[in-house]
This record gives structure tokens, sequence and C-alpha cells, in this order.
């Protein structure tokens, strides 16, 4: 017998047959009935394995991860984002749709792609004869000399231990697959910065001239800057300010990375909305606007930040107006990227 996972959608399914069989069988008979249950059963088996269980593709240079990197970073991803694609699949995986995503996969690695991710989040449905395809395109994947990646997709998903019974999770291996595919993203774009930039994206601790909103600053500029800029350091899941807070300072992350968070509703816990790596800036709106914090920030790992105050900004604006301006400039046009790469993922998303 083939092995087989369900879940509530094909219960459904099979449930609704069984009513309709039913109700034909004693309005107008059980030979009719059976007839009528054999034919749902012949269009459903038709329509399952004539639609491909890809949903949808997108690759990096359109939707990046949700971790915020310096511009020098987001410009090689932009440049070569392509090489990572993302499958969003959906329905059920048997012999009839996996055979189209081995094909799609193998057409993939004729291209100059690295990482393939396939977001399992709409799987409702998966038997023997898809997952051992499942192990068929690991196999592909590794000997290709690329890297498969695994999302929504985790220990305590109901699909876990049966992916593990039949050999899916030690042919892909238990450390590519993620909870969510935005972690699968950010995974792939380290993996690809490496590979383009090497060692320069490695800093114990990113020096002022590389942050984001110095990069208009001379030499002689940074030198009168940086003894006004107070520096902190962070434990490990230490908050840095929380939702509703008052505050009024910028944050410069020299070392480490910090993520933004939001309560989700009917306290179901707390959704990262993005992650500040090296090289990034933070809490910028509150500089400006001097409005409660909209959000909680926490450092991931140790964090060493350099802090600017609204009552500093002012100072500038005042003693060092030159540099006070190229300040703001850089920060609209971090603000303005952020935006444009926030429409750019609804976009992708809606097409």
């Amino acid at each position: 017998a083939i092995g087989k996972i369900k879940v509530s959608r094909s219960h459904a399914i099979d449930i609704s047959i069984l009513i309709i069989v039913a109700a034909v069988a004693i309005t107008i008979g059980v030979a009719n009935g059976v007839a009528v249950g054999v034919i749902i059963a012949v269009g459903f088996f038709i329509a399952t394995t004539s639609r491909s269980v890809v949903r949808r593709v997108y690759r990096t240079d359109s939707i990046h991860s949700r971790r915020s990197r310096p511009n020098e970073e987001m410009e090689q991803l932009d440049k070569h984002g392509e090489k990572v694609v993302v499958l969003v699949l959906e329905g059920i995986v048997f012999f009839g749709t996996a055979d189209h995503l081995l094909d799609r996969i193998d057409q993939l690695l004729k291209e100059q792609v690295t990482h393939i991710i396939l977001d399992m989040r709409r799987v409702t449905y998966i038997d023997s004869t898809g997952a051992r395809i499942f192990v068929q395109i690991a196999k592909l994947v590794k000997e290709a000399n690329r890297q498969l990646l695994i999302s929504h997709m985790s220990k305590t998903n109901e699909l876990w231990h049966f992916l593990q019974d039949t050999g899916v999770v030690p042919a892909i291996g238990s450390g590519n697959f993620f909870d969510d595919t935005d972690h699968a993203l950010e995974k792939a774009e380290n993996d690809l910065l490496m590979a383009v930039l090497g060692e320069k994206t490695v800093y114990k601790e990113t020096p002022l001239s590389r942050i984001t909103p110095m990069e208009l600053l001379t030499s002689d500029e940074l030198k009168l800057l940086s003894p006004q800029l107070e520096k902190r350091v962070f434990n490990p899941g230490e908050h840095i300010f929380k939702e509703g807070d008052t505050g009024d300072e910028l944050f410069i992350i020299s070392e480490g990375s910090a993520s933004v968070y939001r309560a989700m509703e009917n306290n179901a816990g707390m959704h990262r909305l993005v992650t500040f790596g090296q090289g990034t800036v933070f809490g910028e709106m509150a500089l400006l606007d001097s409005q409660p914090r909209s959000a909680s920030v926490r450092a991931d790992g140790r964090l060493a930040c350099y802090v600017m105050s609204r009552k500093q900004l002012d100072e500038l604006v005042s003693q060092q107006h030159g540099i006070a301006v190229k300040l703001l400039i850089s920060l609209s046009r971090e603000l303005g990227r952020r935006l444009r790469s926030a429409n750019q993922t609804i976009n992708s998303l809606q097409t």
C-alpha cells in the first residue's frame, strides 16, 4: 500500500464524494450511485494530474528577503538575484504532479541557477511516490552542484515525519528546511553574496565609512561626526526598544543584526517584519517625526550600534550644516529604496 499523509482538505473532498454517491444511490439506485462515484473519481484524477503543482515562480532579483543590507550588497542581489528561484507549490504531490515538478527543476538546472527554494505552505497531500520524486530532485540538484531549500516545513509540521521516514529529509539535509520562505531566501542571499563578494561580506565590525547614511561624508567630515555618536552594545535577545515606546534616536549597526517584530492579533505571538544587518540603520522615523515606536526591535546576537538623537541632529543642523544635509539626503535615499523594494515585492506578488 502507498503510504500517505492526508490533511483536512483531502478529507473534505473524500467526504463530499461519499455524500454525493450516497444521495444518488438512495434516490435512483445503488448501481447509478456507484457509476456516479466512478465518474467523479476519474474526473477528479484527470483534473489533478493535468494541473501543475507549481502555483507560481519568482526570483530574488524581484523579491528579496526581509533582511536589510548595505547598498553594495543590495546592488549585487539586484544584479545576480535571478540565480535564486522560488517555486511555490500547491495542492497534491503524487506521481502525476511530481513528475511535472521534476521536469521544471530539470529545466532550471540548465540555467545559471544556484539555489532552488520549494515553498510548501500550500501543499495539502503527499504520497510515497511523490516523496520518492522529491528524493530524485534532491539527487539531481546535488549532482548539479546547486542547493535545494525547503520552506514552510519544520519538525512541527505534520508532514515532517512522513518526509523523514520516506528518505526526503536525509536526501535534502535537515539544515535545508526552514519555517518560512523568508528565512530560506535569507540563507540563499547570504550564499550568493559570499560567492560574489567573498570576504568583503564578512566584518567583525563595519567601519562608519561603509555604513549607508555615512556614504556621502568625506573622511574629514567623519572625523568631526564620530565623537558625537554614542556607541551602545546590546546582548543577544535584548530589546533596543519596544512597540509604543517614545523615542527620538537613530541606530546605526556596526556589528551584528537586529530584527523588527510586531505583536500578532489575539496574542498569537510576534511576527518578524524585517532584519537589519551590519551597515544599515533603523529607528530613523522616530528621529524625524518623534512619534512612538511602531514596532519592537530585538538584538539577534551581540549587537553594537552608533546612536544619534534628535538633539544631536539639531546641533548638526545649526553647527555643521553640510554634514547634516548629507545625512538627511542619505536617509531619504534609504527610505526611498525601502519603499521601492516594498512596491516591487507587492507588484511581483500580484502577478
